[in-house]
């Protein structure tokens, strides 16, 4: 898909792309449905969500499929209790397992 994406963008498009972080989807989101509404009222899983992805592993992609990434957003979870991890957390554990979105806004690279 990507591939395509990349075959029909003009030269001066952007292709962004905006998705939940897998860690966020598949685990936390459930931990915070249930907390906040109960077990029973939980969403169900959305049947779009069909390849979830860390911040890491589609910045991979990406580049592998020709786009250079112009500009990134990754949302964090508000965690003012625990500040002092991100002075001895790696970066790709920020965004892969404390991250909750993120987005990616790429060009064409010719």
């Amino acid at each position: 898909m990507l591939k395509e994406i990349y075959r029909v963008l003009k030269p001066t498009g952007q292709l962004v792309i905006a998705t939940d972080t897998k860690w966020f989807y598949k685990y936390t989101r459930i931990l915070f449905e249930w907390r906040q509404k109960g077990f029973k009222k939980r969403k169900p899983d959305d049947s779009t969500h069909v390849n979830l992805m860390t911040p890491e592993k589609l910045r991979k992609i990406l580049t592998k499929s020709g786009f250079k990434i112009v500009d990134e957003f990754i949302k964090y979870f508000s965690l003012q209790r625990i500040r002092f991890l991100t002075q001895w957390l790696p970066k790709r554990i920020w965004d892969s397992f404390l991250s909750t979105s993120f987005m990616f806004i790429c060009r064409v690279e010719k």
